[in-house]
């Protein structure tokens, strides 16, 4: 009820109410029980004394009720003071929690634009590695199929070289059995064998064949 009371309702009722003692009589007062001098206060003999004690009463009640208004105002402004402080300390907190995870998502960020550098220029190093396996395969396939075609060049021409081997020999053994040039029978065989054509044993059962066959005539 106190703090209900407004700063117009507490001024009207500290107001002193003024009576008429002209039409004072006397009597017993009804409150002190005096013989003295009343006025009628709400159908009741009232003297002077009581009067002022009832107004000095009622001034008092009005001062320890703005006291107490006063005091409950300054509680809650003491109480907001505190709140607000604490709401400050609440707001510069998460402030401080906003500003660190701002430098943590902004570190984040750089790491993530560092790892995308990389990872760009690590694949553009597998796509140029790709790029020069792809043209090593295309070599090695050309090299291939220029082996193959060599391979298959030099099988057509060893049937014919086998071929003059083998008559080279039938000659030298003809000329051998008619002994006729036999000196340029061994540089024939020499040079075949010089060349990988024909082996040492070759040259044996040439020779042998020969002799014996001289042996039998």
């Amino acid at each position: 009820m106190t703090s209900q009371l407004t700063p117009e309702q507490l001024r009207n009722s500290t107001q002193r109410k003024h009576h008429n003692w002209n039409k004072a009589v006397m009597r017993s007062c009804d409150f002190c029980g005096l013989h003295a001098s009343t006025i009628t206060v709400d159908l009741m003999a009232m003297c002077a004394s009581c009067c002022d004690a009832r107004y000095t009463s009622h001034l008092s009640t009005m001062v320890e009720m703005a006291a107490d208004a006063l005091e409950a105002r300054d509680k809650r402004i003491a109480d907001l003071v505190r709140a607000n402080a604490a709401q400050d300390d609440h707001i510069n907190q998460q402030q401080n929690r906003i500003d660190s995870f701002e430098k943590v998502i902004n570190e984040a960020a750089r790491q993530i634009n560092s790892w995308r550098k990389l990872a760009k220029q690590n694949i553009a190093e597998r796509e140029k590695d790709l790029s020069e396996l792809d043209m090593a395969r295309k070599r090695i396939a050309g090299l291939e199929s220029r082996a193959e075609s060599a391979e298959q060049a030099l099988k057509s021409r060893q049937a014919p070289v086998g071929d003059l081997v083998m008559l080279i020999k039938v000659l030298v053994r003809g000329l051998k059995k008619t002994g006729l040039n036999s000196e340029l029978c061994e540089s024939a065989m020499d040079y075949l064998k010089r060349q990988k054509l024909i082996s040492a044993s070759d040259c044996l059962r040439s020779d042998a064949g020969i002799s014996l066959q001289k042996g039998d005539e």
